[in-house]
């Protein structure tokens, strides 16, 4: 039971944080950053934490794979390492609510972005120009996240008002 539990954990992991949220917003930095820009370093620094966290968590389950995974890199046997502690400054359990807020205003751009690729307005995310209305209480989220990056798109703009309805009688 507790193996299964893990491995639907790990495997939701690796789909729905890694894969649709992390890689598809991290990929353009990669790519298209500056080899030695301070932002690509850090994607690149996150990668390698991943890299030995997976591969130690799954060497138990997909022994050949991750024994040739990791000897691309050392080459010494994954077998012989040991399970490292995580730092405990990496708990840090204020920034779940944000992301989960975050995420979900991810999820309302991707789908407006949708609407206007499936209308022929734009064919690219990268096309789009994004208002996003902040009210006051939100307003601290968007501190330290570049919100083009986030959304993936060319331009947003942050409009720290509520937006006037014109009622119409």
């Amino acid at each position: 039971m507790i193996f299964t539990r893990f491995l639907k954990e790990l495997y939701q992991f690796c789909i729905n944080d890694l894969s649709a949220f992390y890689f598809d917003i991290r990929k353009d930095r990669l790519y298209c950053d500056q080899l030695d820009s301070l932002s690509r370093h850090g994607t690149q620094t996150v990668l390698y934490h991943v890299f030995h966290y997976l591969s130690k968590w799954l060497a138990p389950i997909l022994t050949f794979t991750m024994e040739e995974a990791w000897c691309t890199l050392y080459p010494e046997s994954i077998f012989l390492e040991t399970f490292q502690k995580t730092p405990s400054s990496w708990k840090q359990p204020h920034l779940e609510e944000s992301f989960d807020t975050l995420r979900a205003i991810r999820r309302v751009v991707t789908g407006a972005l949708e609407e206007k690729r499936a209308a022929g307005m734009i064919r690219s995310s990268l096309e789009a120009h994004v208002d996003i209305y902040v009210g006051p209480k939100d307003t601290s989220l968007f501190q330290n996240i570049h919100m083009a990056d986030f959304v993936i798109t060319s331009e947003v703009r942050l409009v720290f008002e509520v937006p006037q309805r014109v009622l119409s009688t």
